[in-house]
């Protein structure tokens, strides 16, 4: 148990979380309870691993103890002692990124230190300086230091790192990047300041502070009971998911300065301080079956189907599973008590089992410990370690797997289910009309159709009027029509072009906004690529998108036999998310229904058409009506009763808000 809680605060603290926050916390309390004398829970963080410098703190930075419910909140308030001030409590948003110092000499930023385990952290002055929204000449001579959260606001993080999980763990990466690469948009919001040689009598002040010096911070609000604490605590509570930035919670401190200090600390974690975390949208339910997909790129893909359950109003059948190793840590199998999450990330996550699961090593019965109340050799039970297993198969093609990092891929180059899903790709992402579902898989077994390739090779000089699409022939006029299509799409820009070849990372707005930042106009210049242009892409982006354009080398040369190259690059709006094809709406289909409230950043109401575009450069599938399969209807009011809505909810089909919908592409 205390290896594995070591083992997910390494991961976390160094920007690569392997658990949920709440799996953490309820991780943490069992291990403290049972080693209370581990040096572990006298440190704070991990110690980092990189090669930016080792520095060490002035002042060390701890990190907070919790408070989880009013019972908890009432004996650490009785334990405050009273001040001139009485008992004053500052309350303010817990930021949710990476702690940092920022040291400053006379109003000048001079140095900026990540908290690593508290007392040691990494020399991170450099990428910091290249932030455009962190003060580096602050607006008075201020000598000390500042410490904040390093954090993006979520619509940084949807337009510039869309195809990362979270803006947490984007910003942690980022700030931690060796290139410096995406700290541009990197802030610090700031939530304490040490004066050289001065004391601040209260936390109020020093929030009001902060702000004159020119930091983003919460001025906080004082309270004077726990009723007041809770009251901020249920109305803060109402506004998280309204902020430009991701918060878990409020921090609350006492506010005069040396009764807090007077409190002393625990293990490093100051007792005058405490965090108070909100509630996650969740829900218990039955994992039902994991179902097994292949995307276009060969990854296969899990997904968990479970009991119905009704989470923050909104139906849930299906759960992302992000891969299989988290399956394995979770012990997810069909048939086990999961706990979900709906929170911020809109589509359901599972933060895994419910409730411990046991076997009888006799009758092998497996269930939580309360199914065994009754049973006779309740003396005979283990804790169950196995789980779903990792498929040596391809649920398609039935080809060997191979692990290629986190994935689990298909080897088999001519899977079926890789294939249809790229050309579907193809075919989505340049907008060939009259080629919907049904004529997509009739193409692909009656015509050999298993390649963007293949369209322009095949149908354009064949007769195929007389194939076979559900019930009857595709006829003469459509076929007419699909051919007018596909011709249309003989003359391509770049960006239409690799935009569309299913290669990771690569959307067609990306394609534009990466060959801006590594200096790519033409497609000789992708195509020509080098490592040193890949790195100013990303670490892991621009390296991963070199090794697709090179093994993709044979078929490009095949396409552009058949397509022309429009040597033009589109601009795209600052604004505008990028679409990268990093799987976020990857193996889930859509389907829209009433007027689109949305409106874009020029004030345009979004169109149905539009918002079908932006599920496929996201990786999903697009339906014209309610139908069996269909994964997600939008609508601006979900609690409507129209038609298509009860078919939906009949089917099991998840109800989105249009707002969630949005959410959903973070």
């Amino acid at each position: 148990m205390l290896e594995k809680l070591k083992k997910a605060a390494n991961a976390y603290y160094n920007g690569q979380p392997i658990m949920s926050d709440e799996e953490y916390d309820r991780l943490y309390e069992a291990a403290r309870q049972r080693y209370p004398d581990d040096p572990f829970f006298r440190n704070v963080g991990a110690p980092p691993q990189s090669l930016f410098a080792k520095i060490e703190h002035e002042i060390p930075m701890g990190s907070l103890n919790k408070v989880k419910d009013e019972e908890e909140l009432r004996r650490w308030w009785a334990k405050i002692p009273q001040s001139e001030e009485r008992k004053k409590v500052l309350i303010h948003w817990k930021f949710d990124g990476c702690s940092v110092d920022l040291r400053y000499v006379r109003g000048k930023l001079v140095q900026a230190v990540s908290r690593g385990d508290g007392r040691i952290g990494e020399d991170i002055t450099a990428n910091v300086l290249k932030s455009k929204h962190i003060p580096k000449q602050l607006t008075r001579p201020f000598t000390g230091h500042v410490r904040g959260e390093a954090i993006l606001y979520k619509k940084d993080f949807e337009t510039y790192f869309a195809g990362m999980s979270n803006p947490r763990n984007a910003g942690n990466g980022v700030l931690r990047n060796k290139h410096g690469e995406g700290c541009e948009h990197l802030r610090v919001l700031a939530f304490d300041t040490l004066l050289d040689g001065t004391l601040v009598k209260n936390e109020h002040t020093k929030q009001k502070l902060l702000i004159a010096l020119g930091f983003e911070a919460d001025q906080g609000e004082v309270a004077t009971s726990v009723d007041e604490i809770l009251l901020v605590h249920q109305a803060r509570a109402k506004l998280r998911d309204d902020l430009p930035y991701e918060v878990d919670g409020l921090v609350l401190r006492v506010n005069d300065v040396e009764a807090q200090e007077s409190m002393g600390e625990r293990d490093g974690r100051p007792k005058g301080q405490m965090a108070f975390k909100f509630e996650a949208h969740g829900a218990v339910t039955t994992l039902q079956a994991i179902e097994l997909t292949v995307g276009h790129t060969g990854a296969i893909i899990p997904t968990g189907k479970v009991e119905p359950v009704e989470i923050g109003g909104v139906t849930v059948t299906s759960v992302l599973l992000n891969n299989f190793d988290q399956i394995k840590e979770q012990r997810l199998k069909p048939g086990r008590k999961i706990l979900l999450e709906r929170a911020g990330d809109v589509i359901p996550r599972c933060l895994g089992l419910a409730e411990e699961h046991y076997r009888c090593t006799v009758c092998g019965k497996e269930g939580v410990l309360s199914a065994f109340a009754e049973h006779e050799h309740r003396d005979q039970l283990q804790r169950v370690t196995d789980s779903f297993p990792e498929p040596t198969a391809c649920p398609v093609c039935g080809g060997k797997t191979a692990r290629d990092g986190a994935a689990v891929i298909c080897t088999n180059p001519d899977c079926e289910g890789k294939e249809i899903r790229k050309l579907r790709r193809w075919i989505k992402s340049l907008d060939i009309k009259h080629i919907g579902p049904a004529v997509e898989r009739a193409i692909y077994d009656d015509l050999q159709v298993r390649s963007p390739v293949d369209l322009y090779r095949k149908l354009l000089i064949t007769d195929f009027s007389d194939l076979q699409v559900g019930a009857g022939r595709l006829g003469t006029a459509r076929m007419e029509l699909i051919q007018k299509e596909i011709e249309a799409k003989r003359r391509l820009t770049v960006p239409e072009f690799l935009g569309s070849l299913g290669i990771r990372f690569l959307g067609k707005r990306s394609v534009v906004l990466l060959g801006q930042k590594a200096g790519l106009t033409t497609l000789r210049d992708w195509l020509n690529l080098t490592e040193e242009q890949a790195l100013q892409m990303g670490e892991e982006m621009g390296p991963s998108i070199r090794k697709d354009l090179q093994s993709l080398q044979p078929e490009i040369d095949e396409l552009l036999s058949f397509v022309k190259i429009k040597e033009e690059q589109a601009q795209v709006q600052e604004d505008n998310p990028p679409s990268t094809d990093s799987g976020t709406l990857a193996g889930r289909s859509f389907c829209f229904t009433g007027k689109i409230e949305r409106c874009d950043a020029q004030g345009n109401r979004f169109t149905r058409r539009m918002m079908q575009d932006l599920v496929r450069e996201h990786g999903g599938v697009v339906y014209d009506k309610v139908k069996a399969g269909l994964d997600y209807l939008v609508q601006a009011d979900p609690n409507s009763q129209s038609s298509k809505t009860k078919k939906a909810k009949q089917q099991g089909t998840t109800i989105l808000a249009e707002e969630d919908f949005f959410k959903m592409l973070a």
